[in-house]
């Protein structure tokens, strides 16, 4: 989990603001990432995401976590109804649940790096302006795609004109999700640097930033 991220919604001129937290899932045999948007800490909006998750990406067999409350309440939940169906000889997908030793901040760099990245890419597209969630939506999908495209190896140890390089997108669509598998997502600049004022120009900034992100 990452964030809190500022949200607006509302009227442009007194808009109401409030926070909203981003949810990294990755993939830790493939580094592939998916992100979801909670509006709080609480396990029901942990549960929610990982419903989402799920049906679009398919039930993992394993999630390895910290010992947020938010984890430990859905494993709690999780178990419960795995017991429920099993007594009733309803068919059910079994989650194993390993969370990190308690004070072991050395544990789960792989999730840490894919939040890393995530608000890099974001901070470098967004900041400073509050977004719409349905602004918040497309920019998070985009940021996907962009991990998605990253190579899995470092570029030294290949070729640059060998197109075939490895990517998490191979393993979800075959071919990356974005542009070219050389292209670097952290190359770009800030698409709103700090004299934009206006809601309505941060909109148009966006806008132009992705179609160059796209091409």
């Amino acid at each position: 989990m990452a964030g809190p991220v500022t949200l607006r919604e509302g009227a442009t001129r007194k808009p109401v603001c409030y926070k909203a937290y981003i949810c990294v899932f990755v993939c830790m045999a493939t580094k592939a990432v998916h992100i979801e948007v909670c509006r709080s800490l609480e396990a029901e909006e942990f549960q929610a995401a990982l419903m989402r998750f799920s049906n679009r990406r398919g039930t993992p067999a394993e999630i390895h976590s910290d010992n947020g409350g938010n984890f430990v309440g859905t494993a709690k939940e999780l178990a419960a109804i795995t017991r429920m169906m099993r007594e009733t000889q309803s068919h059910t997908q079994d989650i194993k649940w390993h969370f990190n030793p308690p004070r072991a901040p050395n544990f789960g760099g792989l999730w840490e790096a894919g939040v890393k990245s995530t608000k890099k890419l974001m901070k470098k597209m967004v900041q400073p302006h509050p977004l719409r969630m349905a602004e918040l939506m497309n920019v998070l999908t985009d940021v996907e795609a962009l991990l998605n495209s990253r190579p899995l190896i470092p570029l030294e140890e290949v070729e640059m004109e060998d197109e075939l390089m490895l990517t998490p997108g191979h393993f979800l669509i075959q071919r990356p999700l974005k542009g070219t598998t050389h292209y670097s997502p952290f190359a770009s600049q800030n698409i709103f640097p700090q004299e934009v004022a206006t809601h309505q120009e941060a909109g148009k900034r966006l806008r132009e930033g992705m179609e160059r992100l796209l091409h």
